[in-house]
């Protein structure tokens, strides 16, 4: 995306966003706006982290009040639902594996997400990409060494990772019904 696009994107959505604030719906809506993809920025891995990275904005000052809050923790589309569910505060059977953004402390956050035969997972420090039944790299993404796969010197933290995505993957797989 050049900026001549971006800056377009921008008035557009100011644009729908101040029309909508004229309409009888605006002070009973939650807007969700989200991308569903990345801006690809020179890849350091074979699962490019920055397809992945995407903004999520909620707006809804009739109901959040009109005082900005930045969350800077990693979640994914399945975590909008229940993200909209708390911030509505209704009851519901949560049948989904997302969790409330406003209701996690920034290190308790991950993303998970597949492109392909590659499976990753992102946490506060860790980059993990499962080539299950191939092999398996870690990174520590914010580290003075990025791209160096530290797979055979933290072991445990590469198990560990590998479990919970695996698990992750497994529930996906039952809840869609795939075998």
């Amino acid at each position: 995306m050049c900026i001549r696009d971006s800056k377009y994107s921008d008035w557009a959505l100011g644009r729908f966003i101040e029309l909508s604030q004229k309409q009888n719906y605006f002070k009973d809506t939650i807007f969700i706006i989200a991308a569903d993809s990345g801006l690809l920025y020179k890849p350091k891995y074979d699962l490019d982290i920055s397809a992945f990275h995407i903004p999520l904005l909620i707006y809804a000052p009739h109901i959040l009040g009109n005082k900005q809050k930045r969350i800077n923790t990693f979640g994914g589309q399945v975590d909008m639902l229940p993200t909209v569910m708390g911030i509505l505060k209704l009851n519901y059977m949560d049948n989904t594996l997302g969790r409330n953004l406003f209701a996690l402390k920034e290190d308790e956050g991950f993303a998970q997400f597949t492109e392909g035969k590659l499976n990753g997972l992102i946490d506060k420090r860790f980059f993990l990409i499962d080539r299950i039944g191939v092999n398996a790299s870690l990174y520590e993404y914010n580290s003075k060494n990025p791209t160096e796969d530290l797979a055979l010197s933290k072991k445990n933290v590469l198990q560990n990772l590998q479990t919970d995505l695996r698990a992750y993957l497994q529930m996906s797989d039952y809840i869609l019904g795939i075998k």
